[in-house]
C-alpha cells in the first residue's frame, strides 16, 4: 500500500497541472512559442535524464533516488507558486523535469523490486492503478483548486504534498537498498561505483538487449497510441458539439476500465501466460479502438470505444512495466527503468505530433497510431524470439 501512495504522488503533480499550466503560463506573459517550449522542457529535460540517472540508481539504490526526486521536484513546484516571469517559470520547469526524471525509474525499479517471484504482473498492476487513480484525481484537484484558491496555490499545495513525501520516506524506509537489491546477485556488497563512460555502456547494454528493446519497442507504440488519443479524442468530441465534460467523461470510462484490469485478478494473467502475449491482446484492443475512433461520430459508440481501449491499456501497461522488471533483472533494473522512461515520454511526445501533421494533411489523426503500435508488436515478438542483436542472454 505503501509503494501505491508513493506511486501516486510521483505523478499527481504532474497531473494535478494538466488543466492550468498552460493558462497560467501565458497569463504569465509568455507567447504562443515560448508557452510550447515551457510545457516541452519538462519532457525534454526528463527523456535525457533518465538514460543518464538509471545507472546510477542501482549503484545507489531506489531509495535515495527516490528520496531526491521527491524532494528536488516538490522545490521547482514550489518555484512555480513564486514565478514572476515565463522566464523563471522555464527554470523552474526544467528543474522539475530533472527530479522527475530521477524519480520516475526510482519508483518503478523499486516496485519491481519488491515485486515477489511469479507476482509481478500482479505488482505492476498496483503500480498502473496508482497511476491511474492519479490520472483521474490530478486534473480534478488542479482544476478545481485553481478555480476556488488560483493556481499559485495548487502548487504551493503539490510542493508540500512532495517534500512531505520525501519525509515520511526518509522516516519509514532509510535510505538503505532494498532487501531484494540487497540479496541478488551480488552477495549483498553494493555494486562497485563507476564513472560516465561505464554508465553509457551499462545503458547501451539495457537497450541491446533483445527482449528489452523488444519491450520499448512495444511501450513506445503504447505512449505513441496514448499521444495521439490526447491530442485528437478532445477535437474530435468539440467537433460533435460536445464540451470539456464530455471529453472528461470519455476519459474517465477508459480510466475506470484499465483501473480494474489493474486491481483485479486479471492482473495475473502475465505472470501466468506470458507478458509479451497479454500485452499483444491489450494492442489488439487498442487498435480496435483506434479504428473505430476513426469512424464513429455518436457520444455512445465513442464510450464503447474508450471501453476497448481501456480494456487495452490495463493489459498491455502492466505487460511492459513486468517485463522491464524481469528482463533488467536486480542490478540492471535502474538502467533498465531509465531506458524505459526515456521512451515512454518519446512515445507520449511524438503522438500528438504525428496526429497534428496527420490533421493538416486532411487524413484521419489516429492513422500514425494505426501503424506505429501494429509495428512495435511485430518487432517486439521478432526480437523476443530471434534475439538477433546480441547473445548477452542465452537461451
Amino acid at each position: 500500500m505503501f509503494t501505491a501512495y508513493i506511486v501516486f504522488v510521483s505523478f499527481v503533480d504532474t497531473m494535478a497541472q494538466l488543466p492550468i499550466l498552460s493558462p497560467f503560463t501565458v497569463a504569465l506573459g509568455a507567447g504562443a512559442v515560448l508557452t510550447g517550449v515551457i510545457l516541452g522542457s519538462y519532457s525534454l529535460v526528463n527523456m535525457v535524464g533518465n538514460l543518464l540517472v538509471g545507472p546510477w540508481l542501482d549503484d545507489y539504490g531506489r531509495r535515495v533516488g527516490i528520496i531526491i526526486g521527491l524532494a528536488v521536484a516538490g522545490v521547482a513546484v514550489g518555484l512555480y507558486a513564486v514565478a514572476a516571469g515565463p522566464r523563471q517559470l522555464l527554470l523552474a520547469r526544467i528543474l522539475h523535469g530533472a527530479g522527475g526524471a530521477v524519480l520516475i525509474p526510482a519508483v518503478f525499479a523499486y516496485a519491481g523490486d519488491r515485486s515477489r517471484p511469479g507476482a509481478v504482473g500482479r505488482s505492476m498492476g498496483r503500480v498502473g492503478a496508482a497511476i491511474a487513480v492519479a490520472a483521474t484525481v490530478g486534473p480534478a484537484l488542479g482544476g478545481i483548486g485553481a478555480a476556488r484558491f488560483g493556481p499559485r496555490a495548487v502548487f504551493v499545495f503539490l510542493a508540500v504534498l512532495l517534500c512531505a513525501t520525501a519525509l515520511v520516506f526518509v522516516l519509514t524506509e532509510g535510505f538503505g537498498r532494498v532487501r531484494t537489491e540487497e540479496l541478488s546477485g551480488n552477495g549483498g556488497k553494493s555494486r562497485e561505483r563507476t564513472g560516465a563512460g561505464a554508465y553509457l555502456r551499462r545503458i547501451g547494454a539495457a537497450v541491446r538487449d533483445p527482449r528489452l528493446a523488444g519491450t520499448y519497442a512495444s511501450t513506445f507504440g503504447l505512449n505513441f497510441s496514448m499521444g495521439t488519443l490526447a491530442y485528437a479524442l478532445p477535437l474530435q468530441v468539440q467537433a460533435l458539439g460536445y464540451g470539456s465534460s464530455s471529453t472528461g467523461a470519455f476519459f474517465g470510462i477508459f480510466s475506470l476500465c484499465a483501473f480494474l484490469l489493474f486491481v483485479l485478478p486479471s492482473n495475473r494473467w502475465g505472470d501466468r501466460f506470458g507478458f509479451a502475449r497479454i500485452g499483444s491482446y491489450g494492442a489488439a484492443g487498442i487498435v480496435l479502438s483506434l479504428t473505430l475512433l476513426s469512424f464513429v461520430a455518436s457520444p455512445l459508440l465513442i464510450a464503447f470505444t474508450m471501453v476497448a481501449y481501456g480494456l487495452g491499456f490495463g493489459l498491455m501497461f502492466p505487460s511492459v512495466c513486468s517485463s522491464v522488471v524481469v528482463f533488467g533483472g536486480p542490478d540492471g533494473r535502474g538502467a533498465a527503468f531509465g531506458a524505459f522512461s526515456a521512451v515512454y515520454s518519446l512515445g507520449i511526445s511524438l503522438g500528438p505530433v504525428s496526429a497534428g501533421l496527420l490533421s493538416g494533411a486532411g487524413l484521419p489523426p489516429y492513422l500514425g497510431a494505426l501503424v506505429v503500435l501494429p509495428f512495435t508488436q511485430l518487432l517486439h515478438h521478432h526480437l523476443l524470439h530471434n534475439r538477433p542483436l546480441t547473445a548477452r542472454h542465452p537461451n
